[in-house]
């Protein structure tokens, strides 16, 4: 694998002629806001549910839903998250909920069901670091029509892998977290997968709901922007392929 063929996936003056011409930051990381609105533009709404796993008070996929009348859940295992999602909101979003938790397979479709996110909802955003993929396998109680799933672009395009479930990351310079591009893609055969956020958040839009001027889109996979690149130009030129020899040696939960 070459690091140089890598880089040269991601063709700045192509990926803002797409779906990411529409990037707009208002709460997001990066420029999900705009996606977001852009898909929902195009699909349109049914109940204006959403509910997000693993946020920042101040940060996230759904706030901006949160500031535009959604019925939003955010779920996290950081109680100051919480508190301060509480403090600075609670009053005003009346019609949205944080609540403190460590979520898994074992806990997730109780915690879901308990505050009503059930059978057809909009919007389900995952970014736990962890077992993402394996508490998205395991969620049986309501059918999200469109979903982001952050991934780990250090794992590169093509192989199908995830950390072991409960896996640990013990080494902080070794990219050791979540799963895949191509795990999501194999995950999530009966979505379409519409765009690709700063090489860290896909997209997909359930294949039963008509995408209108929305297209599918096929290898796909960016590196991941902030860690490999800056101002459109690569950075540490090694990095990806750096990550991804360390990463091949570890203890992985191959699909």
């Amino acid at each position: 694998m070459n690091s140089n063929e890598w880089f040269n996936i991601l063709d700045f003056e192509e990926y803002k002629k797409n779906i990411n011409k529409y990037e707009k930051k208002a709460t997001s990381q990066n420029g999900e806001d705009g996606i977001i609105k852009h898909i929902f533009d195009n699909i349109g709404v049914t109940n204006k549910k959403t509910c997000e796993f693993g946020f920042h008070w101040n940060e996230a996929n759904t706030l901006n839903l949160m500031k535009n009348n959604w019925n939003c859940l955010f779920i996290d295992g950081n109680i100051t998250h919480i508190n301060l999602f509480n403090q600075y909101y609670k009053n005003n979003f009346t019609n949205s909920n944080a609540i403190c938790s460590n979520i898994n397979i074992d806990n997730i479709n109780q915690i879901l069901t308990q505050n009503n996110f059930v059978d057809e909802v909009d919007f389900l955003s995952i970014d736990i670091d962890g077992n993402d993929y394996f508490v998205l396998k395991n969620i049986t109680c309501c059918n999200p029509r469109v979903i982001c799933a952050e991934y780990n672009a250090s794992f590169g395009p093509h192989l199908k892998v995830s950390i072991p479930h409960n896996g640990i990351r013990t080494d902080q310079k070794v990219d050791y977290w979540g799963a895949s591009y191509m795990a999501f893609i194999n995950l999530l055969s009966n979505y379409n997968l519409v765009a690709v956020v700063a090489g860290v958040n896909l997209f997909f839009i359930r294949k039963d709901i008509p995408l209108n001027n929305l297209e599918v889109i096929e290898n796909a996979w960016q590196p991941p922007y902030e860690s490999t690149y800056q101002d459109n130009k690569p950075i540490h030129e090694n990095r990806l392929k750096e990550q991804y020899d360390k990463l091949i040696n570890t203890e992985l939960h191959y699909i």
